[in-house]
């Protein structure tokens, strides 16, 4: 439910982990996370990505491409600048809720300083998240914190098994 991505002291360092869900979100479901950031300097940030590993969703933090910037990109609505106003306690609450088969709603709130929200709609069904740092001076100051991440409610499939378990096993005790 928690990791950090930490920079290296040199040029073009990478680091990143992803995650695949157990299946697609469904609809009704929602997948969230909290990203902290400090200092801005390399390209940090998230992507979200169906199946196929398309890009439904991208969040980067940074001064590579961004120009000390907070940007959404690949989704369907909402694609730009969030601000570039700094405050060194900078959290961001991502959400992405599935409204339909073919997609979904995106929300970020920032807190830490800078209070904002920011919302708009993505394309597909999210299977994986990733997140990377890039090109980082080296320093804890320049990690990405990652925390909170999950998906609610459950998928049913898991709550189909522990019925059917329960079920079996009260069965079992009346014969």
């Amino acid at each position: 439910r928690a990791l950090g991505l930490f920079s290296f002291a040199s040029d073009q360092s990478f680091v990143n982990m992803s995650r695949s869900f157990d299946s697609p979100l469904a609809v009704g479901q929602t997948f969230s996370l909290d990203l902290a950031v400090n200092f801005r300097s390399g390209l940090k940030g998230m992507h979200l990505t169906d199946a196929a590993a398309t890009r439904l969703f991208s969040f980067t933090v940074g001064d590579l491409g961004s120009g000390d910037d907070y940007t959404v990109e690949n989704a369907a609505t909402g694609n730009g600048s969030i601000g570039n106003a700094y405050s060194n306690v900078t959290a961001f609450s991502l959400a992405f809720t599935q409204t339909s088969a073919a997609g979904g709603t995106w929300s970020i709130t920032r807190s830490g300083g800078i209070a904002d929200l920011d919302t708009g709609t993505y394309t597909g069904a999210p299977e994986r998240f990733e997140v990377f740092h890039f090109n980082g001076p080296g320093g804890s100051e320049q990690d990405l914190f990652v925390n909170n991440f999950m998906i609610v409610p459950e998928p049913v499939f898991g709550l189909f098994s522990l019925t059917g378990w329960l079920l079996l096993i009260g069965r079992r005790r009346r014969v």
